[in-house]
């Protein structure tokens, strides 16, 4: 499939509404002439920064508001409540017979929070728990916490939030996330020794001039006069009169899939 199963303008409609709904607006600016690189920034309701992200290609301001999205949403505290899961029933998952970090896990009846996840066709689950993928869990772990938590809160990261207009979207985004992550460690491995030899791509003396030549982009959170900021947000304000309970709040328009590394 394409990376977007519906067109540029349906894209940005339910981007912009999903932006809407989390009470958020966005200043978007494209980086180069061609239009091949965009930048977008969220604003919460008092003119807080609170997110940014870079996309490119031809839809490549698309690409940065769905970025900034994910990037908004990786980091938030979890929404409703999570399965909690015995201890021991975690460690001797059959999926996690090679996973130190499940497997290491105390062989007792303490409660432990989990996501349940699914394969994609639904045939296999896996009780992860949630302090492993929301680092913003491990502010409530405390020294008289149990000592599987305690365990735990020491590899909490995240994997990322894949966002998509469609749930098929959401997937593929969130198997190249998985993909990413996947050769990232490999790469680690490799400098610090720990895995094969890898070919690396060893770019021009000509692309490495031209890139010191060219000014850095999309690195972090551009700074902005107060003017820009406001002439920005009225992109985002076109939906500003729709109830935040309507259509586009259903999972029918924005499907998230929060991956495992």
């Amino acid at each position: 499939m394409s990376e977007r199963e519906l067109s540029p303008t349906e894209a940005l409609f339910n981007i912009m509404s999903t932006l809407h709904t989390l009470g958020l607006s966005a200043v978007t600016r494209y980086t180069t002439p061609s239009k091949l690189v965009a930048t977008a920034e969220l604003f919460d309701d008092n003119d807080n920064l609170v997110e940014s992200g870079a996309g490119k290609g031809p839809d490549s301001l698309i690409g940065a508001l769905a970025e900034s999205i994910e990037h908004f949403s990786t980091f938030q505290p979890l929404t409703g409540a999570p399965i909690r899961y015995r201890s021991d029933k975690i460690a001797t998952q059959k999926a996690v017979t090679e996973d130190g970090i499940f497997t290491s896990l105390p062989h007792t009846e303490n409660l432990i929070e989990c996501f349940r996840l699914t394969s994609l066709n639904n045939n296999e689950e896996l009780f992860a728990p949630c302090v492993l993928l929301c680092p913003k869990t491990t502010q409530n772990i405390h020294k008289d916490s149990n000592s599987a938590l305690r365990f735990l809160s020491r590899y909490s990261s995240n994997s990322g939030i894949a966002f998509g207009c469609t749930e098929n979207e959401a997937l593929l985004h969130g198997a190249h996330e998985t993909i990413e992550r996947h050769i990232l460690s490999l790469f680690y491995m490799t400098v610090c020794g720990l895995g094969p030899a890898m070919e690396l791509y060893t770019p021009s003396a000509a692309l490495l001039q031209n890139s010191a030549e060219e000014p850095p982009r999309c690195l972090g959170v551009s700074e902005q006069t107060a003017s820009d900021h406001y002439q920005g947000r009225a992109v985002s304000l076109f939906c500003s009169g729709f109830s935040q309970s309507g259509p586009w709040s259903s999972p029918s328009f924005t499907h998230w899939l929060r991956m495992l590394a």
